[in-house]
């Protein structure tokens, strides 16, 4: 049979913690009949009840409990109970039949032992109010007519006619429009009740609308007066400004002659003043020198102080590490002992572990040898039970055929007059499967073919699967190994970015300049200076590119502080810049200046390391490089003169000129005192290294210049070539940082877009395996559908024939058939004694071979609480070996570390007592600078004496001047008194104005009208409308505003209340409108399951009569319905008469006749086949088979006729005391005959 999946469908239901299911248990739904067995007690009911609970059933007393939580899994002996019920039920091929987009849609219902309960739909949290709408109109919920229990079926009948109405309004789809006629009056409701509200405030504000009209008119006359008192007095403020505006400016005509004369006298003292400073700047500039020296002097003092300090540091540094390294080598014996104990304590554990292992093995084969002898007797035992079912159902069938043939003895005179008329209706039927069963056979070769097909289909999409899920593993491995390298520079760019910020800011802060450099570099980035963008370091202009930075940074130190100019005239404006403003303390170089040098190679020359540029040809050409500094060091004391040299390393080394100084100035490697006729002699004079302008350095790193003067010059962050040097060092990894980091971002892109693609491929693959598995399912389960329908087919056409020989035959033969059956009774007694025999000889051999399983299951459970114990001993000698590996690595790596510490520390009191003889000299070399700076000290001491008395005499002079400046500034104030009381008269008159009027007195020029009158009749008009403003009394001023808004409001209302009224006749026509459809298909769908129920009562019943008709009362809306039911051969007043197996077929024909109107996706029985005999069991069934194309039946049934119609058995069982399982099984129809039977 095939059976349509167009429909919305029942796909599964979930259960979790509900009734007696405990665990998670899903049972899969498929089109047809589903049936639920199981013994009395299990929890098949609970299935149908978890239906109900999930639709939002909220009475809890239909769900058999007294209060809702008792749902919940309550526990047993061996369970705990759960804190929470869900169940969840999924609908499949929704299309159009509920009111949602989703094609799937799965309801959920949550409870918790607290009482909290929650709904949700495809997962998103939902009211109840949202479950009832979802499902409305569609035939499910927990009234609808979909779910059927035990014993309630016939509630159908014995509902009142108003309640039975509401399964007919669900069936006629006009749940939705009561709904809405519903909603529709209280909406009409409302409208009224606005209605009415709305026109009591149009009322009241007609009342308030005539008192502020009135107060209006005074409000407009009060404001009239107040604007033209208002121009009055800003027009008469301004006339009096502008009088005392010209009284100011006639004595500011005599201040000014006096303030020339003034001026003249503070040119003299000007003068005098800057004499006087011009003797003070250079008195300052003694001081400050002064100062200079006697910070040098205590600068240099700290030095010394620090330098003893720092050697009493290094030797307590050194008795400190001695003590340290005594305690860590103590420390590394005592763990080295500890893990040799360790390894011995691991191997008696390692002999203790393979006893065990021997004992537990030899328990283990034990253990399998009693599981085998258990499963003998266990199998023993059922093959009995199988044997003692088989006779018992064979005793059944033998006393159910003895029935039947006395009713067969009883029916056969009666049935021979049917004969003919059957045989008739067989040879049309033999016809009719004959086309039937031609049409399947080509359907399953076709069928048969498809399968083959998608089974290559899926191998090939499952090898693409495989393949994609390889791309997958690829493509994360080097997202993961990107993201690493990107993080790894992104880390190495930060700190890159932060040393060059560093840089930056020191050379934004000019950090390594004197003070005099530093203003010249300020003055030179001034737009407005004559020396802007002439002057900048040296070090701007030297090339770092291709050339050895390292030693540019040692030879140019002593240049760190250099500034250059292009041209001599920019030279000369730098002098003169210095002079001006007395600016000291920077050295200049003027690219002009400069002659030029060619680079000229020489055996170990500094400039075949670096480009040719003017720069580095001038500066470098001096400069030797030897391979190693090993090769240099023939100085026999520290006191020697050596000419520098940088080795191969880029160390400073000394090549010793004392030991054969001629040899060495004659040769190529010194060209500074080159002339025209050939090399000179720079050692023949005193003055030969000042001839050959040889710069020397010696071995603790101070430089000598040509004039004897020695520097001791430090490297670090303020030597601006190191600076830049590193600077440009810094820009090139950057950039090389910034484009691996794009490379990288751009390849961790990539490979993220294909692992994506890679993973979206993956998944439609898996998705098109999963369908094609799914089609493959449905293919197979359609086969096996058509098989069965063959199988049936040609067992019914088998029988009919047989029946058609044996009912022509029997039309002859009556007597002789009555005789055979009084035989075959006999016979059947027979039978049914020798059957009951056996089922007791079975019964006793049952209960000796139980006796046998519960002894053996008891040695069972003795060898396995042994072997368990043996196990633990297992594992805990297995924790031990852990533990001692781990606390053995853990001893290894402090080893490890003791002994790195120690090795340290040995390094390190090298190196102290290496130092202890460079901390001595650098002592002996302060003492000696500290001489120097007090002799200056006294000579600038001397210096300081002379320039003061010239200071005192120029202020003597500058005294005398001030005195005749105060004689003019006080006949200046005692003017300025008089002008300053014309300005505080005018400024009162001003602030007092602008804080009465908010506008300036320039602003009210503009404003203010010309007096018509003199100020003092202005003054007068004032008064008079003061005077009028005062006697008005108080004025609502806001009564203008308010009886616009008030309008407005009026207005708005008016507006409203059409509004409103057009609205109420809206609802009144939706009401109307809506009654009439619900009535038309409430009436509609009343005549068809009014002849529907007819049908189907004479079908169930064979015969008799029943009608549906509708209470009196004056509409069909309003209206109850009643059920009339005459069975064949009664006459029944009332249906309450009826027995239960009529009320159930009565029942159970109205159901059918609305499932023909309107089928429900899916139908709940539960039992209600228990009352029905088996003739009545057959009726109801083959009406049953008759829906199976339009509706999902789950039948909860103990009738095992019931049961051979069914397409899948769900078998529910308590294998666990408490706790109900689900068996699923699938066949085809004869295989359950034969297992029914």
């Amino acid at each position: 049979m095939h059976f349509r999946r167009s429909f919305l469908f029942l796909k599964k239901i979930k259960i979790l913690g509900f009734k007696s299911f405990a665990d998670s248990t899903v049972l899969e739904f498929h089109p047809g009949i589903t049936a639920i067995v199981g013994p009395n007690g299990c929890g098949k009911s609970n299935i149908s009840d978890s239906f109900r609970w999930v639709l939002g059933e909220q009475s809890a007393k239909s769900m058999r409990g007294s209060k809702m939580n008792d749902v919940i899994f309550a526990g047993t002996a061996k369970r705990k109970p759960l804190n929470l019920s869900e169940v969840t039920i999924t609908l499949g091929d929704v299309g159009s039949a509920l009111k949602t987009e989703y094609d799937e849609v799965a309801v959920t219902r949550r409870i918790h032992r607290s009482g909290e309960s929650d709904y949700l739909i495809n997962k998103r949290p939902v009211r109840l109010r949202d479950v009832y709408d979802l499902f409305m109109d569609s035939g499910i919920g927990k009234n609808a007519f979909s779910i059927f229990e035990q014993g309630k079926i016939e509630q159908v009948i014995q509902l009142s006619p108003l309640e039975r109405r509401y399964i007919f309004e669900e069936a006629a789809g006009i749940l939705r429009f009561l709904q809405r006629k519903k909603e529709a009056l209280r909406r009409l409701e409302q409208t009224e009740s606005n209605i009415e509200r709305v026109r009591d405030i149009h009322q009241e504000v007609e009342k308030q609308i005539i008192v502020l009209e009135r107060q209006a008119e005074q409000a407009k006359v009060y404001k009239e007066n107040r604007m033209e008192l208002e121009e009055l007095e800003i027009s008469l403020a301004v006339a009096r400004w502008n009088h005392f505006k010209n009284r100011h400016d006639a004595f500011a005509e005599k201040e000014q002659a006096k303030g020339c004369e003034l001026e003249a006298a503070a040119l003299d003292l000007e003068k005098m003043e800057v004499e006087r400073q011009d003797a003070n700047i250079y008195l300052n500039h003694v001081i400050k020198e002064l100062q200079v020296q006697k910070e040098e002097m205590f600068k240099t003092r700290s030095q010394k102080e620090i330098q003893i300090k720092a050697w009493k540091s290094q030797e307590d540094r050194l008795e400190e590490m001695v003590c340290k390294g005594s305690e860590w080598q103590q420390e590394l014996e005592e763990m080295i002992r500890k893990r040799k104990a360790r390894q011995l304590e691991a191997e008696q554990i390692e002999a203790r572990k393979k006893k065990v292992d021997k004992e537990l093995s030899a328990l283990e084969q034990v253990r399998n040898e009693f599981r085998e002898q258990l499963r003998e007797i266990e199998y023993a035992v059922n093959e009995i039970r199988d044997r003692q079912h088989i006779a018992q159902q064979e005793r059944v069938q033998c006393l159910q055929e003895e029935n039947k043939i006395e009713s067969e003895r009883k029916q056969t005179a009666l049935r021979l007059e049917h004969h003919k008329e059957k045989i008739q209706r067989l040879q049309e039927n033999q016809q009719m499967l004959k086309e039937r069963l031609t049409h399947l056979h080509e359907q399953i070769e076709w069928k048969h073919q498809e399968i083959a097909e998608g089974a290559d289909h899926i191998a090939e999409l499952k090898e693409r699967f495989s393949l994609f899920e390889s791309q997958i593993e690829e493509t994360a491995a080097l997202i993961k190994q990107t993201q690493h390298q990107l993080n790894h520079v992104s880390q190495e760019r930060a700190e890159i970015k932060a040393r060059q910020n560093a840089l930056l800011r020191l050379r934004e802060e000019m950090d390594g300049f004197s003070k005099g450099a530093k203003r010249i570099i300020r003055e030179a980035g001034q737009v407005g200076s004559f020396l802007y963008k002439k002057v900048r370091g040296l070090y701007e202009d030297f090339p770092t590119e291709g050339c050895d930075r390292k030693a540019i940074s040692v030879v140019m130190k002593r240049y760190t502080e250099t500034l250059v100019v292009e041209s001599l005239e920019d030279f000369k404006a730098v002098a003169a810049f210095a002079e001006e403003n007395n600016v000291r303390g920077f050295s200049l170089l003027c690219l002009e200046m400069i002659p030029e040098v060619k680079k000229v190679s020489r055996e170990h020359s500094l400039l075949d390391r670096m480009v040719d540029h003017p720069l580095i040809n001038f500066f470098l050409k001096d400069v030797i490089v030897k391979e190693r500094s090993e090769e240099l060091w023939n100085a026999e004391s520290l006191a020697r003169i050596s000419h520098r040299i940088l080795s191969e390393d880029g160390q400073d080394v000394r090549l010793d000129l004392l030991s054969n100084p001629r040899e060495y100035c004659q040769t190529d490697k010194v060209r500074g005192g080159e002339s025209e006729g050939g090399r000179a002699d720079c050692l023949d004079s005193p003055r030969g290294c000042e001839k050959c302008e040889l710069e020397v350095w010696t071995e603790d790193g101070a430089y000598i210049d040509r004039h004897r003067v020695v520097f001791f010059p430090s490297e670090g962050e303020e030597n601006a070539f190191v600076r830049e040097a590193e600077l440009k060092s810094l820009d090139q990894k950057l950039a090389e940082c910034e484009r691996k980091k794009v490379e990288f971002a751009e390849s961790l892109h990539a490979f993220t877009e294909q692992h994506s693609m890679l993973i979206g491929r993956k998944q439609e693959a898996d998705q098109e395996i999963r369908q094609a598995e799914r089609e493959d399912v449905e293919r197979r389960y359609f086969l096996e559908r058509m098989q069965a329908d063959r199988e049936r087919f040609r067992i019914e056409s088998e029988k009919e024939q047989e029946e058609m020989s044996a009912l022509q035959e029997l039309s002859g033969k009556v007597e002789e058939v009555l005789v055979e059956l009084n035989a075959s009774y006999i016979e059947q007694r027979a039978k049914l004694e020798r059957r009951q025999e056996l089922v007791e000889v079975l019964n006793v051999e049952l209960q000796e071979k139980l006796e046998r399983l519960r002894l053996q299951q008891s040695q069972m459970e003795e060898k396995e609480s042994v072997y368990q114990k043996a196990a633990v001993e297992k594992r805990n000698i297995e924790h031990q070996l852990n533990l001692l590996e781990v606390k053995n690595l853990e001893s290894l790596q402090r080893e490890k570390r003791l002994e790195e510490e120690i090795l340290s520390i040995q390094e390190k009191k090298a190196g102290i007592q290496l130092n202890r003889a460079d901390y001595e000299q650098k002592i002996e070399r302060v003492e000696q600078a500290l001489l120097k700076v007090q002799e200056k000290c006294r000579e600038l001491d001397e210096s300081v004496g002379a320039r003061q008395g010239d200071v005192e005499e120029i202020e003597k002079r500058s005294k005398q001047k001030r005195e005749d400046i105060r004689r003019l500034e006080r006949e200046l104030h005692e003017q300025g008194l008089q002008r300053a009381q014309i300005d505080s008269a005018r400024q009162a008159l001003e602030t007092e104005f602008t804080e009465r009027f908010q506008m300036s007195m320039r602003d009210a020029e503009f404003r203010a009208k010309e007096l018509e009158e003199s100020m003092e009749k202005t003054e007068r008009k004032i008064r008079s409308l003061r005077r009028k403003i005062e006697e008005a009394g108080d004025i609502n001023m806001t009564s203008i505003d308010e009886y616009e808004k008030f309008k407005e409001r009026y207005e708005f209302l008016n507006q409203q209340i059409r509004d409103l009224t057009a609205s109420k006749g809206e609802l009144v026509e939706i009401i109307t409108k809506l009654d009439g459809e619900s009535r038309k298909t409430f009436k509609e769908t009343f005549d068809q399951i009014q002849a529907n129920f007819r049908k189907n009562f004479e079908i169930l019943f064979r015969g008799g009569e029943a009608d549906l008709h509708f209470t009196e009362s004056g509409d069909i809306l309003e209206a109850g319905i009643e059920i009339a039911a005459k069975p064949p051969g009664k006459k029944m007043r009332s249906i309450s008469l009826l027995s239960g197996g009529e009320k159930c077929l009565t029942a159970v024909a109205l159901l059918f006749a609305i499932f023909e109107v309107k089928p429900s996706p899916f139908c709940i029985l539960d039992e209600i086949d228990a009352p029905l005999d088996d003739i009545n069991v057959e009726r109801f069934l083959n009406v049953v088979k008759q829906f199976t194309d339009r509706c999902q039946f789950i039948i909860i049934t103990h009738n095992k006729r019931t049961m051979a119609i069914a397409d899948r058995l769900f078998g529910v069982s308590m294998q666990e005391r408490g706790v109900s399982k689900i068996l699923s099984l699938e066949f085809d129809k004869r295989e359950v005959r034969e297992l029914v039977s």
